[in-house]
């Protein structure tokens, strides 16, 4: 009886502790005819009565709609850190590196634009791009190393960015928009020109000189001077110097000389003489400048002396131009002779054949024989080309003080001071369709006063321009107007110099 009731106090210090279980267990071990205790029955009771269950459904059901109601939050832990995700943040870091080198690159594109256009508003853009690119490059590696960090310490923290794509879409859409507004302000420009902008003929304003006379294979009009004593436009083709009425474009040319196997480039006329430019043969020879002469019938042209120049150099010579001395130098004039790439060498006007011959004491029969020119010394050639993108020179002429330089390549046409080595003016020089970078002879005249300038045209013009491509063979003459600034022309409409 003393260890039976032993284990009754030990059973029931055991059901303290487990609860139900131990009640449980006690239940089944009772005998078959002992009735259970009467507190224990009605704990069983309530647990197994149904509308107890529901009543515990119900409960729940209200507790999901009072305000008071603490929800349980699961606890933040360490977050768990696996090799591989060192290896993904560095991945991660490289393409948003590479998003912020292909934005520069976008930037740079997109600058260097204006180059070619002269808008500065892609420059602004660009640079806007850059510095886009360069804080995208900067937020990378601080979220980088960032991460890093949370990393380590296993933290539980967001790993999330939203900085960096809205930074990078915005750049991104940026870029998009300007390049599809630059695409669709060409459009419009091309759209233009094509609807009326480019050089087109105009009776009294722009005047395309008639070739007949001489084949077009055969013609190929390279330089230009006026001859006012003899009333002659002066073209120099090859080996060959052809003569245009002044007073009527439409009346056939003639040949004045072939000179064998020169290549002529360049024409001027200087104190009544004139000087025709040859380039080179060949890659041993130089530069030869000829003097020519009218014959006694005042038909044709004859070579009345000849030069090598010396220490040019030019493999391309293509200007010459005639500048009258001062009286402090005794009045004795200047050549200005195109090296090539820009590069202008200054020489001293030769004595005419007659001089010469005085001087040495020579016959007739020594008045073509070739000499040698002596450069005297030349230009700044930074200068001259400076803002250009090529800054090949094809044609020069001087005329009323002013040094007009034709850069074919670039299109423009510049008039200098070289008393003061000033720019005066910049001018676009006039669009041929389908036809780029051939205007190559160029020479200015003023119109005497009360004449009409080119015959056709009904308002006294001051000056009339005359221009050559050598590709299709080509002679305009363009009837321009003077601005208020020294050196500057204005081009008629018809001419399309945008």
């Amino acid at each position: 009886m003393i260890s039976r009731s032993s284990n009754k106090q030990d059973h029931g210090q055991g059901s303290l502790i487990t609860g139900t279980t131990s009640d449980s267990s006690s239940r089944s071990s009772r005998p078959p005819n002992v009735a259970p205790a009467t507190a224990s029955s009605d704990d069983h009771m309530k647990s197994t009565s149904p509308s107890r269950g529901n009543q515990g459904l119900f409960d729940r059901f209200l507790a999901c709609f009072r305000s008071n109601t603490q929800h349980r939050v699961a606890p933040q832990r360490e977050a768990r850190v696996e090799p591989k995700t060192y290896f993904a943040n560095e991945r991660t870091f490289i393409q948003w590196s590479s998003s912020a080198l292909w934005l520069l690159s976008v930037a740079a594109l997109i600058a260097e634009r204006e180059s070619a256009d002269g808008a500065t508003y892609l420059t602004n853009t660009g640079i806007a791009l850059c510095v886009g690119s360069i804080i995208l490059l900067i937020h990378a590696i601080v979220v980088y190393f960032r991460r890093i960090k949370h990393l380590q310490a296993a933290s539980p923290n967001s790993y999330v960015d939203k900085f960096g794509p809205i930074v990078l879409t915005t750049v991104v859409f940026l870029g998009v928009v300007v390049l599809l507004a630059e695409k669709s302000r060409k459009v419009v420009v091309e759209a233009n020109e094509n609807a009326g902008g480019f050089l087109r003929s105009e009776k009294g304003k722009c005047v395309l000189r008639s070739n007949e006379g001489v084949s077009a294979l055969l013609y190929e009009p390279s330089a230009a001077a006026v001859d006012v004593e003899n009333d002659l436009l002066l073209t120099a083709s090859l080996t060959h110097v052809f003569g245009h009425s002044k007073q009527d474009p439409m009346a056939s040319i003639r040949q004045l000389i072939d000179i064998d196997g020169a290549d002529l480039e360049g024409l001027t006329v200087a104190e009544g003489r004139i000087l025709a430019l040859s380039e080179p043969a060949d890659n041993s020879s130089v530069p030869m400048l000829f003097e020519l002469a009218w014959e006694e019938d005042g038909e044709l042209l004859r070579i009345a002396q000849q030069f090598r120049l010396e220490a040019n150099g030019g493999e391309s010579s293509e200007g010459i131009a005639y500048v009258p001395g001062s009286m402090e130098d005794g009045g004795r004039g200047n050549l200005y002779i195109d090296k090539g790439l820009g590069q202008l060498d200054r020489y001293d006007l030769p004595p005419t054949a007659a001089q010469q011959k005085a001087e040495e004491g020579g016959d007739d029969s020594e008045s073509a024989a070739t000499r040698s020119l002596v450069r005297k010394d030349g230009l700044n050639r930074r200068l001259i080309t400076r803002g250009l993108t090529d800054g090949k020179i094809g044609a020069l002429y001087f005329f009323e003080g002013v040094m007009y330089i034709l850069h074919d390549n670039d299109s423009v046409l510049r008039a200098w001071n070289f008393s003061t080595g000033s720019l005066l003016s910049e001018m676009s020089l006039p669009t041929v369709s389908e036809v780029e970078h051939q205007w190559e002879g160029l020479a200015i005249e003023r119109n005497e006063a009360g004449a009409s300038g080119l015959r056709g045209s009904n308002d006294a013009s001051p000056l009339t321009v005359h221009m050559t491509l050598d590709t299709p063979p080509e002679v305009w003459s363009f009837s321009v107007e003077e601005s208020g600034q020294i050196g500057e022309l204005i081009f008629p409409e018809c001419a399309g110099v945008h």
